[in-house]
């Protein structure tokens, strides 16, 4: 009886005191690129909203998706000129996406929206580059970018 009392008190007392959500599970526009990706991970898990909770680990696939391209940028695999330039675009192309998702869409709705759709997307092609499918991954890019243009 007492285990469950107490059980009961710490489950409760978070609620009573106010506890409020991690600031990347409410601001689009939080600085999570100083975050590690196990710590991104973790607010995602925590985070009330699942669209927030997506993009929370949509961004923490990314920080590991940069971090093994660095790693791997120096065996022979993935030294090629080409990998590397379609890797940084990547990187770079992500980067713009964050900032210019607030001026595309005034709607919190919106910008989760568009965010989750182009991590999922540009991710899964870094994936594929980073793992040597560089015609599948440049092929997957140029109907992404004819879709884009056709809209």
């Amino acid at each position: 009886m007492r285990k469950l009392l107490l059980c009961i008190a710490l489950c409760v007392s978070p609620i009573l005191y106010g506890a409020e959500e991690h600031a990347a599970c409410t601001d689009i526009a939080y600085d999570w690129f100083s975050l590690p990706a196990d710590e991104l991970r973790s607010i995602a898990h925590a985070c009330e909203s699942g669209r927030f909770s997506e993009l929370n680990y949509l961004r923490a696939y990314h920080h590991d998706l940069v971090t093994e391209g660095v790693a791997t940028s120096s065996p022979i695999s993935f030294a090629r000129a080409e990998s590397r330039a379609n890797f940084h675009a990547y990187t770079f192309h992500m980067l713009l996406t964050e900032q210019m998702a607030r001026h595309y869409y005034p709607t919190t709705a919106g910008q989760l929206a568009f965010l989750i759709e182009e991590y999922e997307v540009e991710n899964e092609i870094a994936e594929l580059w980073l793992r040597g499918y560089n015609n599948l991954a440049s092929r997957l890019s140029e109907l992404r970018t004819r879709k884009t243009a056709s809209e």
